[in-house]
């Protein structure tokens, strides 16, 4: 099964359920954005990076602040966005 297979359907604008936007900045100047529900694990952002073509060994996922480096999470939680 493809990453892309795993990912859940991506939140629309009209969603009623909390969601963050996140903007991930690439190496090449590529700038990607997708909404992910507020109560998906952090993995489903993995997940997203790695299904663009991104090998977990190949990047960093940073907050812009506080800056905090994403990957150092525990995966099983959700991701929380103050």
């Amino acid at each position: 099964m493809s990453l892309v297979n795993m990912l859940p359907e991506e939140p629309d604008a009209t969603c009623t359920e909390p969601v963050a936007l996140l903007r991930i900045r690439c190496p090449d100047g590529r700038v990607l954005n997708r909404r992910f529900l507020a109560s998906e694990p952090l993995q489903v952002l993995l997940t997203y990076v790695g299904s663009v073509g991104f090998a977990p060994d190949t990047y960093k996922l940073l907050t812009t602040y506080p800056r905090k480096d994403v990957n150092t999470l525990v995966f099983s939680r959700d991701f929380v966005f103050d």
